[in-house]
């Protein structure tokens, strides 16, 4: 019994050094205190899991924190510095070259194209990321502050809000400085674990600087998440809405239309995986 004992003392003891050590960041609430956006721990309301159920998204209008939003500018401002770094390399040069020549498919053999992606989605020869992974893409490997967030108590209510309390957390990357004269971003959904719809994955944004209508706001289709498999892309409103046309909600029974969103600094939008969505310039 003394064998087995200690075994299970050891395996305990492994499992422990497992668990990642609470930063010191988690002693600062991510969201504004008090705020009746959030529950009291951090969590959704039963209105707001309705809503996210209903519409694919719930918007939480300015509740990070003034800190909060502090901090991340701060820590954004030194990813910037980290790509600018990556991009004088000859790493990041190559890497600027292959997409400027596969921009141009015209003058490629579909040889030269098929050997120039699989460079580009070449992980490091010293285990690293190499070209595949930018580093706006791992950014938690990069900023201490920005992977405290990912375990933050707030966050994993949040998350656990919706998802449950099994759950695992999957990627954070970045998506900063859309500057005037920006093309925006198409519309398009992320699949994952199609073949098992009782899985659920959702996407925390944060908007620092939030945005207003025609001016590099979000857009959505809600109800468009609920078409798993028949998930819509575009890049135009026109595009979208010829995919949309004739789709009616499956629960309201509303024709599936655009909306298009407007969020003041320091709001956060919940967004289930699938749900169609895009940016406008």
């Amino acid at each position: 019994m003394s064998n087995l004992t200690d075994r299970i003392v050891e395996e305990q003891q492994q499992a422990e050094q497992l668990v990642a050590p609470r930063s010191a960041w988690h002693s600062s609430p991510l969201f504004k205190p008090g705020s009746a956006l959030l529950v009291e721990d951090g969590g959704l309301s039963q209105t707001q899991k309705q809503q996210l159920y209903l519409d694919g998204h719930v918007v939480l209008p300015g509740v990070l924190s003034p800190e909060t939003v502090e901090r991340t500018v701060s820590a954004l401002a030194r990813i910037d510095e980290l790509e600018a770094e990556f991009a004088r390399t000859a790493m990041g040069q190559r890497k600027a070259e292959i997409r400027q020549r596969l921009e141009q498919p015209q003058r490629l053999s579909p040889a030269e194209r098929q050997e120039l992606q699989r460079e580009l989605n070449s992980w490091g020869a010293d285990g690293g990321h190499g070209m595949r992974m930018g580093i706006g893409q791992v950014v938690a490997e990069h900023d201490e502050y920005l992977e405290s967030i990912v375990g933050h108590p707030q966050m994993l209510a949040l998350a656990r809000s919706v998802l449950g309390d099994e759950l695992r957390f999957d990627h954070q990357c970045t998506s900063s400085g859309r500057h005037a004269g920006n093309a925006g971003m198409g519309y398009h959904s992320h699949n994952y674990a199609d073949e098992h719809p009782q899985i659920g994955y959702i996407r925390v944004f944060f908007y620092l600087n939030g945005f207003r209508l025609e001016d590099g706001n979000l857009k959505t289709v809600p109800g468009s998440h609920l078409f798993r498999n028949d998930t819509g892309s575009g890049r135009t409103d026109a595009e979208i809405m010829a995919w949309a046309a004739g789709k009616r909600h499956p629960v309201t029974g509303k024709p599936l239309a655009i909306r298009k969103l407007a969020c003041p600094p320091g709001s956060v939008v919940v967004m289930w995986t699938h749900a169609t969505h895009g940016v406008d310039p």
